[in-house]
């Protein structure tokens, strides 16, 4: 092989890869997307509507803000309720995704909503995190990290599970027997 027809072939190569990396990129940017619009639109604001709260929402990217005053139900209660909506809710959306559509990119989509939209929204000690807030409105911390370690547990079983073509269980069984 020449030094030209070399060259082409390493050529196609890259472009192959290039390719590959801005599709998965645009995927990527859709997960992300999806994440923070099901967070705030689909159940902080959500869920201030149904509270009877003016409420307000915005998305961008990676990041998202949802408003709400004047609520029919007393403050601390509606805080408390819209704050953990959010992050439980997409939790369960990305794990209704991840386990309904076994060969689809919908399964990466319900991975990225509750690796990026759920548990860090949900670690008690993270300020800014919704869970913090829950906490600061008077939400039981303990009963914060415990739905935080339990729903964490969850979504790394998920995932070593997967990892294992699911061998992990049968070793446990094997072991407990």
């Amino acid at each position: 092989m020449d030094i030209i027809q070399w060259v082409k072939n390493e050529i196609n190569k890259i472009s192959v890869v290039i390719i590959v990396i801005l599709v998965a990129s645009f995927l990527g940017y859709l997960s992300l997307q999806f994440g923070v619009t099901t967070h705030e639109l689909g159940f902080h604001y959500l869920v201030a509507k149904l509270l009877g709260c003016e409420a307000s929402a915005s998305t961008n990217l990676i990041t998202g803000s949802t408003s709400f005053e004047n609520c029919a139900i007393s403050e601390p209660i509606a805080s408390i309720l819209i704050a953990l909506a959010a992050p439980i809710g997409a939790f369960f959306v990305g794990m209704f995704l991840w386990q309904m559509h076994k060969d689809s990119v919908l399964r990466l989509i319900g991975l990225f909503v509750m690796i990026y939209s759920a548990i860090p929204s949900l670690y008690p000690s993270l300020i800014g995190s919704d869970m913090y807030f829950a906490i600061q409105q008077g939400f039981n911390p303990i009963v914060g990290w415990i739905i935080f370690s339990i729903l964490l547990g969850i979504l790394t079983w998920q995932l070593f599970n997967e990892i294992t073509e699911k061998q992990l269980l049968k070793i446990i069984k094997q072991r407990l027997k």
